[in-house]
């Protein structure tokens, strides 16, 4: 079957139309459904995968996802074509791509092989070793007719460590590309050159093993920079002829690697870079990484260890969040539920003992018992992971905007979680996600994408008390689950039909972030600290270099990088999280929030005089992506003060690229992304709310009458709009000076 599609250039506006065949079309009804489609990289047509969402409410309700597999000879596209299509990818604007008989869907993301089957348009003519084989002089990639990489053109490395640093730039320079782009189809290589270079890289990994020339980081940090080149080129070959055989000499070479690493993340970096190019693969490689896969991303609960030798129970440590009455209101849902309270325990502050809570019930004539320790909630959730006496934790209440997790984190005990599942039941729980498993690299994790909801009845005293909620319904189904032997599939699908609630019910992400749901939860991830999601990251970087902090309210410029290396980079990676927390519940985004689209894309190399963090839209992994960069001039400044100039920043990029962005008022709008900062400054753990608020409004050349004192008192009066709106933005400009408000009008116009 044959379709149209439409796309737009997004330099010239200009539209395109183009024949395309229909392969495969996936109706989508769990975040996994997309990764039954594949490709041939080199079978001279054009591969592209569309991935369409119909909404209901707005993106609240249910959301229905067709996914399209489309090819289109290569001859079909003109050059033009070629590269507007290539852009309105790239771009990852709404509608920019159309395709006919589908005017019920919005096409929000696209991925396509366009780069490799056209590479000659996209790359060199022809492979150049004087020439940097991305075409950027400054990334210094230059690869000879032998293999051998180098960082000058003709000048070979002359030791191990010189040709490791060769590694690592090719690696650095790939991990910048755009998503379907690789360095070996950009530079033309040919298939003797990608012959040579397998050789070389297979020796220089023998090198490494037995020469002792590097240390025990260098030699991980090549083994790293030789998984990336070398997934780089399985992108850049077919599965017929002289390239399968290529292909296939280059994936034992990756999954070598895989098998005998030994630091926990850099092995999981492997694996998701062998996954990330998994629908490339011939059927038989593809097998090998969905095994690999299984590493990373458990296809069950640990349930084999939980009953080994005739061990028939669950133990779960269970902590209840504060307000809502959640310590009563759960024991009373537990109880319906069959669970029997075996010991009422005590609450009190300084000799409080767990309420004992046990279910009993037999499974195919056994009989099984779990067992529930309930507690309040004191900035402990993982208290009780170490040991063997659980094998489940669990928190069920209020996220107090992720701080709740961090905390917990803060005051939680060494242990790798391994054998151990932990529940996170509280709104937005994927913001945490990134330090909880770095925290327990070994636990297998469930928690929330989005708000999560529950019910509540009135009791005495005027108070309100927990009755039923999503997340108790989802524990209760991974509970079940566990003692039938469930795999996670099985599990995610009852989640989604007995838990989520019909405002949750987006098929595209669900509302439960489960082991099984890897490319999900990457989004959220940064297991090397370089400050990228890995999503993104191709590259794993062993060590990076720590920033030394300045003054905690400063946002003075400086050099922070004399040395030249990876910056270490947890503050924007926890900034651009916290951004996904903040756009969550702000009603000025509710058009571009929900989907978890902010990512982290660590620093760049700029001047004093460029912004301290830039925004840039995207299609990263197939989705649509806010991509956020902070100038490494910046580095040094406290997370209060980049997560306040981070909301500003973004409040400002959909202002300027979404059409659908509702404020049109531009004082309006900046008194929007102003009191985002606000709301950030109040509910993060810094206690220099006003003088980096000043600070920020010093930054940004903004009028003196903004001040943090009437900002700050918005936010704290507001219960509902926490976070700032537009109401709040009118209420203050009505309270300002009459010369501020001037000022403001003068500055941006309205």
């Amino acid at each position: 079957m044959s379709t149209t599609i439409r796309f737009r250039d997004p330099q010239t506006g200009q539209m395109h139309s183009v024949q395309a065949e229909v392969v495969k079309k996936v109706t989508q009804n769990n975040p996994q459904s997309v990764q039954d489609l594949q490709h041939n990289p080199k079978d001279g047509k054009v591969d592209l995968f569309v991935h369409m969402d119909k909404n209901d409410s707005d993106g609240w309700g249910k959301t229905a996802r067709e996914s399209v597999h489309l090819q289109i000879s290569k001859g079909a596209l003109t050059n033009e074509q070629a590269k507007a299509l290539a852009e309105a990818i790239r771009g990852g604007s709404d509608n920019a791509i159309q395709i006919d008989g589908n005017r019920s869907f919005t096409v929000f993301t696209a991925q396509s092989d366009i780069y490799s089957e056209r590479s000659q348009l996209f790359g060199q003519s022809r492979h150049n070793p004087d020439v940097s084989l991305t075409g950027v002089e400054g990334d210094k990639v230059f690869l000879n007719r032998e293999g051998i990489f180098s960082t000058d053109a003709n000048v070979d490395p002359t030791s191990l460590k010189e040709t490791s640093k060769a590694l690592y730039n090719a690696a650095e320079a790939a991990d910048r590309l755009s998503e379907g782009e690789n360095l070996f189809s950009l530079g033309q290589v040919s298939q003797k050159t990608k012959q040579a270079t397998l050789d070389q890289l297979s020796q220089t990994l023998e090198r490494a093993k037995s020469s002792g020339e590097l240390n025990s980081n260098e030699a991980a940090q090549l083994r790293s920079s030789a998984a990336t080149v070398l997934t780089e080129m399985i992108s850049s070959l077919g599965n017929k002829g002289k390239d399968a055989s290529l292909k296939r000499e280059a994936f034992n070479q990756l999954n070598e690697l895989i098998q005998n690493e030994t630091i926990g993340g850099l092995k999981e970096s492997m694996i998701f870079n062998a996954v990330r190019v998994q629908s490339g693969l011939s059927t038989e490689q593809r097998a090998t990484v969905d095994q690999l896969r299984a590493e990373i991303a458990p296809t069950n609960p640990p349930t084999d260890k939980w009953f080994a030798d005739g061990r028939r129970e669950i133990n779960v440590s269970f902590a209840a969040g504060h307000g809502e009455g959640f310590y009563e209101g759960i024991t009373d849902f537990l109880k319906q539920q069959g669970y029997e309270v075996k010991s009422e325990g005590s609450r009190s502050n300084w000799r409080a003992e767990p309420r004992q809570l046990q279910l009993t019930k037999t499974i195919n004539g056994e009989e099984y018992k779990v067992n529930i320790d309930l507690r309040d909630f004191h900035d402990d959730s993982f208290k009780d992971i170490a040991g063997d006496k659980y094998d489940v934790v669990v928190y069920q209440g209020h996220s107090n905007l992720g701080n709740n997790t961090r905390n917990s984190l803060n005051n939680a005990p060494d242990a790798t979680g391994k054998d151990k599942l932990i529940f996170l039941g509280l709104c937005s729980g994927k913001d945490n996600i990134d330090g909880v498993r770095e925290a327990f690299p070994e636990a297998q994790m469930v928690t929330t994408f989005n708000s999560s909801y529950f019910n509540t009845k009135p009791v005495s005293g005027g108070d309100v008390q927990f009755t039923q909620g999503e997340d108790a319904k989802a524990l209760m189904e991974i509970i079940n689950g566990a003692l039938n032997r469930a795999s996670w599939s099985e599990i995610n699908e009852n989640i989604r039909d007995k838990a989520v609630g019909w405002n949750h019910k987006d098929a595209t992400i669900g509302n439960y972030v489960t082991p099984l749901d890897l490319q999900l939860g990457a989004r959220f991830r940064d297991i090397d600290n370089d400050g990228q999601a890995m999503t993104m990251d191709r590259h794993f970087n062993v060590d990076v270099m720590e920033v030394r902090p300045g003054v905690s309210s400063g946002l003075e410029p400086r050099n922070n990088n004399v040395e030249g290396r990876k910056l270490n980079g947890e503050l924007p990676h926890t900034a651009a999280v916290y951004v996904n927390t903040m756009d969550l519940y702000n009603p000025t985004f509710d058009k571009f929030s929900h989907k978890g689209r902010v990512m982290a894309d660590g620093y760049f190399h700029g001047q004093d005089n460029d912004p301290v963090v830039k925004f840039e839209t995207r299609t990263e992994n197939g989705e649509k992506a806010f991509v956020m960069q902070v100038n490494d001039r910046y580095a040094h400044i406290s997370e209060e003060s980049l997560r306040a100039i981070s909301m500003v920043e973004y409040n400002r990029h959909l202002a300027q690229t979404e059409s659908a962005y509702p404020v049109k008022n531009p004082v309006e709008r900046e008194l929007v992304g102003l009191l985002t900062a606000a709301a950030s400054l109040s509910y993060d753990a810094g206690y220099r709310d006003a003088a980096v608020f000043e600070a920020l409004v010093d930054h940004y050349g903004l009028p003196d009458g903004l001040r943090w004192s009437d900002a700050g008192r918005l936010i704290d009066q507001e219960h509902h709009d926490y976070t700032g709106s537009v109401s709040m933005a009118r209420k203050w400009m009505e309270s300002m000076s009459p010369e501020t408000l001037a000022a403001l009008r003068n500055q941006f116009g309205g």
